[in-house]
């Protein structure tokens, strides 16, 4: 794995080159004014800090399979550094005066990891699962036909057709037994007796059901269910907390008095 991390590394110093290419290359067609070759080098330079970012994430990808745990290293990294592209304006006229590079902190894809890594992705599947059954309970709630959402995934078609025939895949507890399953796949570490030492808590469960779920900006009345891809960095929030992060709630801010 060292080899493979150190080969890596050169990957990245060949893909910075490229980007700082073409971040030159952008403004270049910037002092020159020329609006369509400025658009055509941004469009380069948006390619190249793709592969350039994608480089300095298997680097870390790498440096967390030295780790004893690497899903753990993971999740407790939570965050890799990446570049984006900032343009400066002109707070007279509002017009593009520069372009340059900055810091940013990216959220690591845990599920890209495990394929990078070759690792069991069984908790990725099991948590689309979850997110069915999250949204078969909010359809309960509002008293909406399940046929009725536009858009039905094939677990959620599942746990639909299990509560016709009289179970209930949305229970409490069904829903607690299953989440407890996606950390042990994720996150296992053996107490001494064959268990898991991280376990699911309320306040896990009340997290991802406060996170599930937001109002859709475009149309009323609707509430709007987040994304299986989304919904994966809702439960790397679970993961962080069963190995000791502590959930928090954001406020919103003050207005500003005229």
């Amino acid at each position: 794995m060292a080899k493979n991390r150190e080969a890596l590394e050169k990957m990245v110093g060949i893909a910075r080159t490229d980007a700082d290419k073409a971040l030159e290359a952008v403004r270049a067609a910037l002092a020159k004014k020329d609006l369509a070759g400025y658009s055509k080098a941004m469009a380069t330079l948006a390619e190249k800090v793709k592969v350039l970012n994608e480089c300095i994430c298997k680097v870390e990808y790498a440096k967390f399979l030295e780790a004893e745990h690497p899903v753990i290293a993971a999740v407790t990294q939570f965050y890799i550094e990446t570049v984006k592209v900032k343009e400066s304006r002109d707070k007279n006229d509002g017009s593009i005066n520069g372009v340059n590079f900055e810091k940013k902190q990216s959220r690591i894809d845990l599920e890209k990891f495990c394929e990078f890594a070759d690792l069991d992705k069984t908790w990725a599947h099991d948590s689309a699962k979850l997110l069915a059954l999250l949204t078969l309970r909010e359809t309960d709630v509002y008293a909406i036909k399940p046929s009725e959402l536009s858009k039905k995934s094939y677990y959620f078609i599942g746990a639909v057709r299990a509560k016709k025939e009289g179970e209930t895949p949305d229970s409490n507890t069904q829903i607690v037994r299953l989440l407890q399953k996606i950390i042990d796949e994720a996150i296992f570490v053996d107490n001494g007796s064959g268990q898991n030492v991280y376990k699911c808590t309320n306040h896990d469960l009340a997290f991802i059901q406060d996170a599930v779920t937001k109002m859709d900006t475009k149309e009323k009345c609707t509430i709007a269910m987040l994304n299986e891809r989304q919904f994966k960095t809702v439960m790397m929030s679970v993961f962080a907390h069963c190995l000791g992060e502590a959930y928090k709630v954001k406020a919103a801010k003050a207005k500003k008095e005229a």
